[in-house]
């Protein structure tokens, strides 16, 4: 919280903190610790529609956001490797949700034992991502689509693939080098 104390007197928008993860399957232990982190900022003038709370997209995590949600405290889930997943984020209010697309594709390669790359279109991670974003357009939620972790789908050297692919989501963390 210090640390997001000075980064909110820097950067504009939010300073997202993430609740503990050992507190991922405890609802009402990750909505107090949120709630503390909430009061935490509050005493360093940094007021709560600053704050992002980061919560893993557990059943616990999401019942956790539904609950922030509805005192003013907008959460993101964090860990989203499913279409399920993000739909419960949606339904439960959640503002913004960060799929992995690049987690979703390392697990289809390696559940397929595939060690080629394929085309960002047959990416499996790029698709999973594609059909939540198209679901939340297509039946009116407000929640934020913003894909994170990141895997070349073609191999070396295309390291782009998936950003260039899901570009046109509403919002996306990229990592500094991949900005250059």
């Amino acid at each position: 919280v210090n640390l997001g104390a000075a980064i909110s007197m820097i950067v504009p928008g939010y300073i997202s903190t993430e609740v503990d993860p050992r507190l991922s399957f405890d609802t009402e232990a990750s909505v107090e610790r949120a709630l503390r982190i909430i009061q935490m900022y509050e005493t360093m003038n940094v007021p709560k529609n600053r704050v992002l709370i980061k919560l893993a997209a557990t059943w616990e995590g999401i019942l956790a956001a539904q609950q922030l949600e509805s005192q003013g405290i907008q959460c993101n889930l964090t860990l989203i490797f499913s279409f399920v997943q993000a739909v419960a984020c949606a339904q439960r209010g959640a503002h913004l949700i960060s799929p992995f697309p690049g987690r979703i594709l390392d697990w289809n390669k390696q559940q397929r034992g595939r060690t080629e790359g394929v085309s960002p279109e047959d990416d499996e991670g790029v698709v999973e991502v594609k059909k939540m974003y198209d679901y939340y357009k297509c039946h009116g939620h407000d929640t934020i689509c913003m894909p994170a972790s990141w895997r070349p789908s073609r191999g070396p050297g295309y390291e782009l693939d998936e950003i260039v692919a899901l570009a046109g989501v509403d919002r996306m963390t990229i990592p500094a080098p991949l900005l250059e």
